[in-house]
């Protein structure tokens, strides 16, 4: 695998969109020194080697997959600052999901390899 960190930044993040699950993926190179064309190459290459492994994924790695997403939302807040932060970024983003426990869970819970 090649790897060429000094040419680019990856950021995945999980998404949870009106119960539809996803990840996205931000990349940041430097425009003035490099062209765009290697680096979309790089993304196109990792989209269809990440599909190929989705795919061949079995279920129970996939259900081992899901519970990883699962266990840390299950969790409460253990201290004050960690409700008030989760709260603040909400506010800040305008995305005002304070059930988001409550809410994310089922979702995580009711997709399969197949979707």
């Amino acid at each position: 695998m090649e790897t060429l960190r000094w040419m680019y930044q990856v950021y995945p993040t999980y998404r949870n969109t009106l119960g539809v699950l996803g990840f996205s993926i931000t990349v940041e190179t430097w425009a003035t020194k490099f062209s765009s064309e290697p680096v979309e190459a790089k993304i196109e290459d990792f989209l269809w080697s990440f599909g190929e492994r989705l795919a061949a994924l079995s279920e129970d790695a996939f259900n081992t997959q899901v519970a990883a997403l699962i266990k840390p939302r299950e969790c409460e807040d253990a201290h004050l600052w960690e409700e008030v932060d989760h709260s603040w970024f909400k506010v800040v983003t305008q995305k005002y999901l304070f059930s988001r426990l409550h809410k994310e869970i089922p979702d995580a819970e009711g997709h399969d390899a197949d979707q």
